[in-house]
């Protein structure tokens, strides 16, 4: 057993005394609720509700019967109330039953629960008009149900449906205003090591209990700026206003029809000694229908007692300190932070103790299951199991059959050798856990599929099947669908994790159709051809990275829409320097990528997947007007949906900087690029819809959490689980359609030959648009060692590219191109460390001057190409032209896939990353700048080089070290006892966390850490307080409590007078023994002078280990490792670090500016507030970590306080 639990935990249990559904006088005996049981059934006579009734949220419910109901039988499965509204289903009802009293046990109430949020919908019943039933059921219908005192069932039941009214919510059982009918006050100061926290406050009428009712402004207790004289008689005390008692008002009972509400206010540290209290309620202070009290109210003021009071006659010196001591014995969570800011995981919490977590999601497999992969290329399914051989290479490594359960590969080593690709296919993602070491040489791709041409001409039977996704990444969308008609729009790209056809990625886009007079040849006849481009998938929101990669391979270039050379990407900045960042820069939170060390961040990029672009509106006929239907001249192409053409845009004549028009003039503050109507002409299709918020903040665009180092600040990622990325929308087909001349330049309308029915009676030429990139999977390494990649290794889950569809004439005059699918979501963790010293960055002196590596990439796939013949461009070595048909502006040209996610987790990045020597240094120098523990901004900018987008650095999921913090403790008001001077004003010397005479924290050194004996591998025991012969000890028969008697002769007055303060001591029947037994349970008596300390049972018998003497030996913390007490193995570290802060304001009683974390408690004397926290480590000797590593736990602290 631990020692006696802290305040906090009173709070638990005052909470869990107030909760629902208890019994009021359920231990009756059947005379005492009254009513004999006769012969004949036990029916329900009556009920106050009325079949449709509107029924007030706080209502009383009374139902009788013929005789006494056993109250054990009384439950929620007995008496049933269920919301009946779709819109609330599953949504508990919650209150009291009762007795009535002097009803001869035969009627039972029922209390709703009364609502404490603003909008009151978190009590018992909704309200807004919601449906309700109660229903008695009866042995014939259920198992559960009343019973009267002899136990006969309930044979006659009743129903009721009622509804919650949609405004006068509550029922007034007493007019007026609320009024104060009685208060409690704590008689003691309320120890830490002796709680009594609560003022009980008892109105005449049920309360409003929203937290705003609840405020300080409508609801106080003062205390007096002045203490008590020796005779208060005639003394007027003065009470300020910023004199507020800290605490926290709670509703203990309300909603009653008899009784009033009652208020718990749960005192926040120490009382103030010797002073008055004074209970205050504002004229704004509401009853539960908002009636508020006319007058400020006031309770008569209550006396604090002097510490000589409290020490009754003991010889307390007044003016001298005394002592008081935090602790928590972690039986619930209640006392620590679960949302603060950890650079490690959060170690375990549960079962009495925190312990250092190791989460490692793996599973114990043999030393020798090392995967070796050294082919050239194979493939891994991830759909149900697959059976993998690995690469025999006798013999280092011997083939080793594995079994990959739905892309679920456990292993010790893993290892990718250079040259060999391992490519994964499946609709699951592509998980390894290894408990060795992951070392990537060759290539392990989960990318997309790019999408391919359309190989069938003029076939629109024949649809052009979108991309597949591959690891859970979804596909693309399929180009004309629809064989039996017009396909008006491409298909959409699929989202992750979804059944082919679902949608969710990027939208396709709309076909166009054109009539077969005057369509010309050549690129004349492309211009009046393209419809619209399909929008990119979309997984991240950070600038797209796809429109300005430089390094797509020769098939995802095709030289005839796309001319090679160096440089080359889908934005070329030397035709647009104007386009900015974004048309306006966001500001993300709380801190972005710097943008100035790196010329990718000046360029543009849309925040995710990117737009397709319209169709073509070359020569629009009479622009700027709708067109003429019956014209048979030159005119722009009509979109299929909407049988317009997009007459408020045009593109120019031969090659007219309309077609992807240059921005580069500083007085073009607009592109200069017609984007023309929303609906009119073959529209776009939009980029794909992302997981993550649209609100410009890419700082929490991932899984998991995030710790800025600098900031201090933790946050948590938009998504609840790994994802994977989008596929591309599919182009639009274009159509030629006859129509006949009827003679005066007039031919038949367009609408009468559009949509073309039977299908292709007039469709001259159908070509069809292009199919949607793939988009990229999920690809999950997680290691307990080092994960290194060599030169030649790559990860790769990137999108699919985007194609182009069916050509007017050769392969360079494509009707309109589809969107590239998003990268999927990489998640890498070592336990260990990464190493990065085989990669070459080059030798440039500075972040900005190193050659990227870019061996981890999930970005988008590329946009796909329309009417590259339209504009040659000039070769950037200034010879020749070539084709391109995916620039910026170009006309039907498909949206690029938005980038994917990847994630680094590893416990210390400042040393668990490791480069080249030429790096390292500059590493080490250039993140510790700005945070000497590493900048988490500048750790990833440094990621940057190896991976493509940008890599999180993030907290670890698992790790060789974990944390947990506590909250904040608020000592209360303890420095007024002496920490005034005589105006006044604080010296800033109380509260005194570390007193080297009285009681200080003790067991660490300098840095925090655990004191440890290396020879025993324990903690190191403190020096005794107190030793006696073995004579002044008298042991109890059962062995586990020990009576010293003398008690003043050996232990100092202090600590006899808060006797608490022994809980968590060790006492050693035996003074020579290495370990002792732990004090749970202490009494002292002044009369007899005697101390009796009762011992922890699992630490066994005080009498087996009796010697001639006797110690007890002081200690702040206890820590079992592997059902060791005191154990602390080579491979464990445990640290200690405090941190504190003083009221932010007069009043407030809320922590102001807060110090660094610090080991020495002497840096927070004279602070009001205090936490801490504990890191463990389980790999501190470097021996390696284990599934089955020992793990220290924290059994409990004490933080002394002297005050």
């Amino acid at each position: 057993m631990a020692p006696s639990s802290s305040r906090t935990l009173l709070l638990l249990g005052a909470l869990a005394l107030g909760g629902f559904g208890c019994i009021g006088g359920s231990d009756a005996s059947s005379s005492q609720v009254g009513g004999e049981a006769g012969s004949g059934p036990f029916l329900a006579l009556d009920i106050n509700i009325s079949d449709g009734d509107v029924w007030e949220i706080n209502r009383l419910i009374r139902i009788e019967f013929n005789r006494a109901v056993d109250p054990d039988s009384i439950s929620f499965s007995s008496i049933l109330i269920q919301p009946q509204s779709s819109e609330i289903q599953g949504v508990p009802v919650t209150g009291q039953f009762e007795i009535e009293a002097g009803s001869e046990g035969k009627v039972v109430l029922f209390q709703p629960s009364c609502p404490t949020s603003e909008t009151h919908d978190n009590g018992a019943l909704i309200p807004g008009g919601y449906t309700y039933q109660l229903s008695l059921p009866t042995a014939a219908q259920s198992s559960t149900v009343l019973r009267d005192v002899k136990g006969k069932s309930l044979s006659l039941g009743l129903t009721r449906n009622f509804t919650t009214p949609g405004s006068n919510f509550f029922v007034d059982y007493l007019e007026g205003p609320p009024l104060l009918e009685e208060v409690t006050f704590p008689s003691g100061l309320n120890f830490f090591t002796s709680p009594d926290p609560i003022v009980e406050i008892r109105f005449n009428q049920s309360i409003d209990g929203r937290a705003a009712n609840l405020t300080s402004e409508r609801l106080r207790i003062l205390y007096s700026a002045e203490e008590i004289p020796v005779d208060p008689s005639g003394f007027t005390f003065t009470y300020p206003a910023a004199n507020v008692l800290p605490g926290t008002f709670l509703v203990a009972e309300n909603c009653r029809a008899a009784g009033g509400a009652v208020l718990h206010f749960y005192i926040s540290g120490l009382l103030p000694v010797n002073r008055m209290l004074k209970l205050e309620v504002d004229q704004r202070f509401r009853d539960i229908v908002g009636q508020e009290t006319v007058t400020q109210q006031e309770w008569t003021p209550f006396a604090t007692p002097a510490l000589s009071d409290v020490y009754s006659d003991w010889s307390w010196i007044p003016g001298t300190p005394t002592v008081d001591e935090f602790s928590d014995t972690y039986e619930s969570n209640q006392g620590i932070d679960l949302s603060a800011g950890l650079s490690h995981p959060l170690a375990d919490i549960g079962n009495g103790a925190v312990t250092a977590s190791f989460d490692f999601p793996g599973q114990f497999v043999p030393e020798d299951a090392d995967f070796y992969f050294a082919s050239s290329y194979q493939e891994i399914f991830t759909d149900g199991n697959f059976v993998f051989t690995t690469t025999n290479a006798p013999p280092d490594h011997p083939a080793k059959v594995f079994n990959i359960q739905n892309g679920v590969l456990y292993c010790d080593d893993f290892e990718i050798a250079a040259f060999s690709t391992l490519r994964i296919r499946g609709s699951n993602p592509f998980k390894v856990f290894a408990t060795g070491t992951v070392e990537i040489y060759g290539a392990l791709e989960v990318t997309g599929n790019d999408a391919q041409w359309p190989t069938a001409l003029n076939s629109p039977q024949f649809p052009a099947g979108g991309a597949g996704g591959e690891g859970g990444g979804g596909d693309g969308g399929t180009a004309s669908i629809i064989t039996t008609a017009e396909t008006l729009r491409g298909q959409d790209g699929d989202g992750p994790f979804v059944a082919a056809d679902s949608g969710g990625g990027g939208q396709g886009g709309e076909g166009g159709f054109q009539q077969s007079q005057s369509l010309g040849s050549g690129s004349a006849e492309c211009k009046r051809l393209l419809a619209g481009g399909g929008g990119g998938g979309t997984f991240a929101r950070t600038y797209n990275r796809a429109i300005v990669w430089e390094g797509w391979t020769t098939g995802q270039r095709p030289a005839s829409v796309d001319g090679l050379g160096p440089g080359y990407m889908d934005h070329r900045i030397v035709d647009h320097p104007r386009f900015p960042v974004s048309l306006t820069w966001p500001d993300p939170t709380p801190d972005a990528w710097p943008a100035d060390w790196d010329y990718r961040w000046e360029t543009y990029a849309p925040l995710g997947g990117e737009d397709g672009i319209r169709g073509a509106a070359y020569e629009t006929q009479n622009a700027g007007n709708p067109p003429d239907h019956t014209w048979g001249g030159t005119h722009g192409i009509f979109g299929m949906e909407d049988q317009e053409t997009d007459y408020f845009a045009e593109e120019g004549g031969g090659f007219s900087e309309d077609w992807d028009a240059h921005w580069e003039l500083e007085t073009d503050v607009d592109p200069p690029f017609q984007f023309g109507h929303p609906t009119f002409g073959p529209d776009p299709g939009s980029a794909g819809p992302s997981p993550f918020a649209n609100d410009a903040n890419w700082m929490n665009d991932f899984y998991g959490k995030r710790l800025d180092s600098v900031s201090g600040v933790i946050a948590t990622g938009e998504i609840l689980m790994p994802l994977a990325g989008s596929g591309g929308g599919a182009s639009g087909d274009s159509q030629v359609i006859t129509r006949e001349n009827l003679g005066a330049g007039v031919y038949a309308s367009t609408a009468d030959r559009f949509p073309d029915v039977p299908f292709r009676t007039y469709t001259n030429y159908y070509r069809v648009g292009a199919p949607g990139g793939g988009g990229g999977g999920q690809l999950q390494i997680q290691a307990i060692g080092p994960i290194i990649i060599g030169h030649g290794g790559k990860l790769d889950a990137s999108g699919g590219i985007g194609m182009g569809g069916e050509s007017t004439i050769y392969t360079y005059s494509t009707i309109s191109g589809s969107g590239g699918g998003s990268g999927g979501h990489i998640i890498l963790q070592s336990a260990t460390e990464f190493d990065f010293t085989n990669l070459n960055f080059g030798s440039g002196s500075t972040i900005g001057e190193l050659d990227s590596s870019d061996n981890i990439q999930a970005f988008g796939g590329r946009r796909g190409w329309a009417g590259a013949w339209i504009k040659p461009e000039t070769r950037p070595s200034g010879t020749g032209t070539f084709y391109d048909g995916n620039q910026t502006f170009m006309a039907g040209r498909g949206g690029a896939g938005g980038n994917g996610v990847i994630q680094i987790h590893v416990p210390d990045p400042l040393n668990n990353i490791k480069w080249p020597a030429a790096q390292q240094a500059m590493y080490d120098n250039y993140v510790t700048q700005t945070h000497p523990e590493g900048d988490t901004n500048r750790i990833e900018q440094f990621l940057e080089l190896v991976a493509e987008p940008i890599a999180y650095c993030m907290v670890p999921l698992f790790s060789s070290s974990s944390q947990f913090q506590s909250e904040w403790v608020d000592t209360g008001l303890a420095y007024l006892h002496l920490d005034l001077d005589g105006s006044g004003q604080e010296t800033n010397t109380y509260p005194d966390y570390s007193h080297a005479s009285m009681l200080r924290f003790l067991g660490i050194d300098s840095s925090g850490d655990v004191v440890v004996d290396t020879a025993t591998e324990k903690v190191e025991p403190l020096v005794e307080i107190a030793t006696g012969s073995t004579s002044d000890a008298s042991y109890a028969a059962a062995g586990f409590a020990v009576t010293v008697s003398s008690a003043q002769a050996y232990f100092d007055a202090d600590l006899l007078r808060n006797p608490n303060i022994f809980l968590g001591y060790d006492f050693f029947p035996d003074a020579s023994l290495p370990s002792g037994y732990e004090i749970v349970d202490v009494e002292f008596d002044l009369g007899a002078d005697e101390i009796t300390f009762t011992s922890r049972t699992t630490d066994g018998p005080l009498t087996f280990a009796v010697g001639s003497a006797w110690k007890v030996i002081p200690k702040f913390f206890r820590v079992d490792t592997a059902g060791t007490k005191d154990g602390m193995p080579a491979s464990t570290r445990i640290r200690f670090e405090f941190q504190g802060a003083d009221e932010s304001s007069p009043g407030s009683n809320e922590p102001g500016t807060v110090t660094a974390w610090t080991a020495d408690l002497a840096d927070l004397q004279g602070l009001r507030f205090i936490r801490y926290r504990a890191t463990f480590f389980i790999d501190e000797d470097s021996s390696g970590i284990e599934i089955s590593s020992p793990r220290p736990s924290l059994d409990f602290i004490k933080i002394p306080i002297v005050w």
